[in-house]
Order: structure tokens, then sequence, then C-alpha cells
């Protein structure tokens, strides 16, 4: 798959080459900068390694609305990436991720309502943190920085939030990984939500990483790639990728 997403390779976005630790950043640059959108995504880093070992991608989005700032925090003090450390840790605003304000496009049920506050327990957050190759790493580990935007909230509302509303490009991928009915109101595949939000403002990611589950369903309008699979998420499900027809 890294082999079939080097076609798209990218130059790291000059907001994160020449960052330095402590300074400010452009707001406008972090949202506009190509993502791989991942709902749900707990502590997942498998689409972490796949598109910086390809430097297709070098910003990633996760949401989850069960993780709270203090689980990633120990997950990244415990495990993190291997290769690399924290250069740091930016806290964000909503207006950071919505500049141009937003309303939803779809409307839950009240029964989807009450799923989702069983679940959605953590207090909202976002924070932006970049990570720095170790210096005994050379290239072929990885390129020299990547980040990622951790944001506890709903990986379909947070859709909707920043590309349904168009305060950003759509994403250049999505991952996709249902569980059934696991702790998430409603589906992230095809017929859920978050593709009706993608029919109703015309926003498409390029590409979608999706699990060959039977839970997980691929939407509408993408075909298979021609590349290997590879393995993900917290049961090491079989990813394949698509491509927008």
């Amino acid at each position: 798959m890294q082999s079939f997403l080097r076609q798209f390779a990218e130059p790291m976005p000059s907001w994160i080459s020449n960052y330095r630790k402590g300074e400010s950043i452009n707001r406008s640059d972090i949202i506009n900068t190509r993502a791989v959108y991942y709902p749900g995504a707990g502590s997942d880093g498998q689409p972490v390694h796949t598109f910086v070992q390809s430097r297709a991608a070098h910003l990633f989005i996760y949401v989850d609305y069960m993780l709270s700032s203090d689980d990633i925090k120990n997950e990244l003090k415990n495990n993190g990436f291997r290769g690399y450390n924290i250069l740091d840790s930016i806290d964000l605003e909503e207006k950071d991720l919505t500049p141009n304000g937003w309303r939803p496009h779809v409307q839950p049920t009240s029964e989807q309502i009450e799923r989702m506050k069983r679940f959605a327990h953590v207090k909202g957050f976002a924070t932006l943190v970049i990570f720095e190759r170790k210096t005994e790493f050379n290239e072929e580990h990885g390129p020299l920085r990547f980040a990622i935007i951790f944001i506890g909230g709903d990986g379909i509302a947070t859709f909707d939030a920043i590309y349904g509303n168009k305060n950003a490009p759509a994403p250049f991928c999505l991952i996709l990984q249902d569980h059934g009915w696991g702790g998430n109101w409603n589906y992230f595949g095809q017929g859920g939500m978050m593709e009706e939000i993608a029919k109703k403002t015309d926003v498409y990611p390029k590409l979608i990483l999706a699990a060959t589950t039977d839970a997980t369903r691929i939407w509408d309008g993408y075909g298979r790639c021609s590349c290997n699979a590879v393995l993900g998420g917290m049961h090491h499900n079989r990813r394949e990728l698509f491509e927008r027809i």
C-alpha cells in the first residue's frame, strides 16, 4: 500500500518543518493542510505509519468521544510512535477548526441522542501535537516531522463542522471502521449520517482506507485500489484502500 501511496507524496508543509517549540502557528495553515481524518480513532497508530512512511500526508485528525485529553497524553507517554519524540503540544479552540462557523446538516433522532449521551463522557478538547524524528533515525524510517490533531468529540459532528461547512478542504483520506454498534450512535460507513453529510455538501475524501469487516460498508462512488492491504485497529482487521471514482 505504501508504494501505491507514494504517487501522492507531498513536501512537508512549511508550518510543520519550520516550527520552533513555543512559537505561534497560523491557524489557517493548519486547517488547510492535506489531512487524514479518522473518526472513532482510539489510539490506532496504523494510519500514521502507512501515510507518513509514504509521505502522502503529514497531518492527521483523530476524533473520539471516549478518550480524554489525559488518556491521549498517557498513551503517547507510554507507547507513542517508534522513532519520534513530541516536539510540542498546542491547545486549539473550536474557532481554529471552524473559522467560518458551522451549522449541522443532519439531525440525530432523540433515541440516537440518548445513545450518544451514554457513551460520550469526554469533555471536549482539541490538541495539536507535533512529532519530531529522533536523531538516531534517518529518512528511511520516516519524515523529520508530522502532526496529529486529537479531538475529544463526535466523529460525525466534527466531520460536518470542519468539512461539511467548508472550513477546510475535503480530507485526503477517511479511515473507515465500524464495530457493529460498538460505542457509536450511528455508522461511519455507507448509509450512515457521515455519508449523508458528504452527499448533502458534496464533500468527499479522495481515498478511503476501510476495514474489510461485515460491520464496515464502503461509501458509494469508491472503487478498490490495486495495492496490498494492511492490518489496523484494535482487532488488527484487514484494511483496503479505495479511491473516489
